[in-house]
């Protein structure tokens, strides 16, 4: 998860707007933007409760307390705040985040002015304190663009990822610069590229102006379109489509020429971005993360505040041989491919960045393929095995319960570290049938346990499911065979699920959840304080159990603002009834500041790693 915090961490900081996050009234995080909108230092904004003002505080933080307090007693979504030149903006909109104040979160966007005047000035009046936007009852949004799936293999279709990922064509029906049926080309990568674009591609690769002319061919595609269209309606996803076609085009100029493809893509192709190798590289890098970063700019639509995020790839097109290398282009397929190639490795490494085709992409296919192989004999020949961490009660010490994990095994040794071979196994499938094997063997485990009487009735078994393996037709039928055939108590199982899950149907993620749960059989949310938007899911969830991140876990004793993040985690989970376990506790101090906090449980190399089935009953017998 450290990945996925920095994931975090990175977007919050490089937004242009600023961000702030309060928890049951007091602030626990802000990003460097909303300081500087509010002139401040971070400590002074940190902690600061909203109902509460200080002499020392400084007065640009006292009026947007007052404004935060107009918006939600007015219930409305946004205000134009004139700040009297307290803050380094004389005009600021101020936009109440999806989160309600009587749940105890709420997130706070800043938009300084004029900067953002061309995107909202059709939507705020120039009026101070004035209502931007309305409430229409109506608080769906798109998805956090840090709740990411497991990213498909690359070396799939392209088809099918941009069926995952996007609208067809044909269904949204946007922008007139798509292509039509009659003047589609096929090309090696089965993106529908206009004939009249290909031949453009074509020509410049075949004529280039200069031998040292290079050009570049990037793809831009926009993360998670899908689920915007499925949340909002195809008429906000096409006024984001609009949206973000014209900003693209905006920035072009005269050696560019751009299409809309697949539905949410574009295809842009520069000519002469640059006169040697090197410069095109760092050039069509610099352009690139310029039309990202301008795309992660909220639209404002009917349904609200919306805010996107989009995968870049970069195919360079250097215009003569003396360029030849692995990434040589010869002709106008290939470098469709490439720039495709490449954005799908954008989207692997987590999306909402800008990735440069170069050879190593396809080493790193090949691997993928050859891992997939692998991994379907490892299935065949039953290589897996299963591990499990203890969950220790952070009051008396006891072991509680445990979390299977799954090890790949080779002549004893573990194989592979499952951060390697799990993500394969999703994309590939193989998961549905493995996590099969895995709620059966930890019925078996149960057993085992508890006709030896090392397993009581109050303790449970964690068990990780994939969204892959959660949208399985049989998981259901499965579960109940399992835990009927070993005779197990459906409340002893525990099953795990991430945020990733909830980018899927939402509604049909929640019916599906609480048909389990009425089995019995609880749930844990896991990985939990990554994104900040995540608390508001639980109150719609049926969880019994929260796990805290590790990332946040490490460095509970040497950092006041995780530990400020941690202690409104806590006060969040309890509101809700929800149990907290906290992830990676390896010293006595920072068990004993979770212990203070009032956190049930936790795991990690304080107490035990991950052991085999015989070492785990070992330590539950002693």
């Amino acid at each position: 998860m450290a990945d996925k915090n920095h994931l975090y961490k990175k977007v919050l900081e490089t937004a242009p707007f600023g961000t702030l996050l309060f928890a049951y009234g007091i602030c626990i995080d802000a990003n460097s933007a909303a300081l500087s909108i509010l002139n401040c230092e971070r400590s002074q904004i940190i902690g600061a409760a909203l109902g509460e003002d200080h002499e020392q505080q400084p007065q640009s933080i006292s009026q947007l307390k007052q404004v935060i307090a107009k918006l939600q007693n007015d219930q409305l979504k946004g205000i134009l705040w004139r700040s009297e030149n307290t803050l380094q903006e004389d005009e600021v909109v101020v936009s109440l985040g999806t989160a309600d104040a009587g749940d105890g979160v709420l997130s706070i966007t800043l938009y300084p002015l004029p900067a953002l005047a061309q995107m909202v000035v059709e939507e705020f009046s120039t009026v101070p304190l004035t209502v931007a936007h309305p409430d229409t009852g109506d608080d769906s949004i798109a998805d956090d663009p840090l709740l990411e799936t497991p990213p498909e293999d690359p070396v799939q279709s392209s088809t099918q990822e941009h069926k995952a990922d996007s609208d067809s064509p044909l269904d949204t029906q946007n922008i007139a610069t798509q292509p039509t049926a009659s003047n589609q080309h096929e090309t090696l990568s089965a993106l529908p590229v206009s004939l009249p674009l290909m031949t453009s591609i074509g020509d410049y690769l075949d004529n280039p102006q200069s031998d040292t002319a290079c050009g570049a061919l990037l793809l831009v595609d926009l993360d998670h379109f899908n689920s915007i269209n499925e949340s909002l309606g195809k008429a906000v996803g096409n006024q984001i489509l609009e949206r973000a076609a014209e900003t693209i085009q905006g920035l072009c100029t005269a050696n560019m020429e751009m299409e809309q493809v697949a539905g949410d893509s574009f295809l842009l192709l520069i000519k002469n971005i640059a006169d040697s190798a090197e410069q095109a590289r760092e050039a069509s890098l610099a352009f690139a993360n310029e039309i990202r970063c301008i795309l992660t700019r909220p639209f404002f639509t009917e349904n609200g505040e919306v805010s996107v995020t989009a995968s870049v790839g970069i195919s360079v097109l250097y215009a003569g041989l003396y360029y030849a290398s692995p990434e040589t282009i010869f002709n106008a397929e290939e470098a469709v491919q490439q720039a495709e190639s490449a954005m799908f490795e954008a989207k692997r490494r987590g999306r909402d960045t800008v990735v440069l085709f170069d050879s190593q992409i396809t080493r790193q296919a090949r691997q993928r393929i050859n891992m997939q192989s692998s991994l379907r004999k490892a299935v065949a020949n039953q290589e897996f095995n299963l591990y499990v961490q203890p969950q220790v009660s952070t009051h008396s010490g006891d072991v509680v319960g445990g979390e299977v994990l799954l090890r790949w095994m080779h002549s004893g040794q573990a194989k592979r570290t499952p951060a390697d071979f799990i993500p394969v196994l999703e994309s590939s499938g193989m998961i549905v049938d493995v996590g099969l094997w895995v709620i059966r063997t930890s019925c078996e485990y149960l057993r085992n346990m508890l006709d030896r009487n090392l397993w009581s009735e109050e303790m449970q078994m964690a068990v990780n499911i994939s969204p892959k393996q959660f949208h399985d037709p049989q998981l259901i039928k499965s579960l109940e065979h399992s835990l009927k055939s070993y005779d197990i108590r459906p409340d002893m199982l525990t099953l795990e699920v991430t945020e990733n899950l909830l980018i899927d149907d939402f509604e049909s993620v929640v019916d599906k959840m609480k048909k389990i749960r009425n089995m019995g059989t609880r749930f844990a949310i896991d990985d939990f304080g990554s994104g900040y938007s995540s608390m508001i899911y639980l109150k719609r969830l049926p969880l019994d159990i929260l796990k805290i991140d590790r990332e946040f876990i490490t460095h509970l004793n040497s950092d006041k603002e995780t530990l400020g993040l941690v202690e409104a985690i806590m006060m969040v989970a309890h509101h809700y009834g929800l149990d907290v376990v906290a992830e990676g506790v390896e010293k006595r101090e920072v068990l004993e500041i979770l212990r203070s906090l009032g956190c049930e449980k936790y795991q990690g190399a304080h107490f035990s790693m991950p052991v085999s089935l015989d070492k785990f009953q070992r330590l539950l017998a002693a």
